[in-house]
């Protein structure tokens, strides 16, 4: 029979030397396929079954996240690019008491390359070169509405060309992002129809930097 004064010394034992609940510090990763960082890809954690949501938050220029202390447990990582040319990615990961690294490998999203048979009256291609002439190769190529509604992403070949989307029904504006700088053309209705007429190569140059 366990008496009142039993019950009175585990309250304060239980008190006095309260139960410890460890964080495990966990560095999480975002790769692409040749193991360099991926910058700016949208990384949400969060807890499984519940699905609480943990926090969200982008990747720096090395495709790091800050280091953030978990209770361990099981968890869902969602990797994905809003506004990029990755794929997304699910992974749990099942954190204990020891410090962890998780390194996301992401792939990029499929896109139109010169390989493919395309009708000149819906595509365009577009090569960009840096300031000094030379060919910005990987460098992301954004097509989209004046509004933003709908938008499709690519990246520039060794040649520094892409071969994008385009009719000539609207206009459309090109946005430019190399690893640093921004470029952005708006080309109207009759110059689309133009270029896709003479087959012509839309030719943008980066201006110098600081220009």
């Amino acid at each position: 029979m366990i008496r009142w004064s039993h019950l009175r010394l585990l309250f304060a034992v239980a008190f006095l030397f309260p139960y410890k609940i460890y964080a495990t510090p966990v560095d999480i990763r975002v790769l692409d396929k040749t193991k360099a960082g991926f910058q700016d890809v949208l990384v949400i954690v969060q807890s499984l079954p519940e699905k609480n949501e943990i926090f969200r938050m982008l990747t720096d220029a090395n495709g790091n996240m800050p280091r953030h202390n978990f209770i361990p447990g099981l968890y869902r990582i969602i990797a994905t690019c809003p506004y990029g040319p990755c794929e997304t990615l699910v992974r749990e990961i099942l954190i204990c008491q020891e410090d962890m690294k998780v390194d996301l490998i992401l792939d990029l999203k499929p896109i139109i390359n010169e390989s493919w048979i395309y009708d000149p009256g819906s595509h365009l291609k577009i090569k960009i070169l840096e300031a000094d002439g030379s060919v910005s190769q990987g460098a992301r190529i954004i097509v989209r509405d004046e509004l933003a509604l709908e938008e499709v992403w690519y990246i520039t070949d060794t040649t520094g060309s892409a071969i994008v989307g385009m009719t000539a029904s609207e206009n459309s504006t090109v946005v430019v992002v190399t690893s640093n700088q921004l470029e952005t053309r708006t080309l109207l209705k009759d110059e689309i129809r133009n270029l896709q007429r003479k087959h012509a190569l839309l030719v943008i140059r980066l201006p110098a930097k600081g220009g």
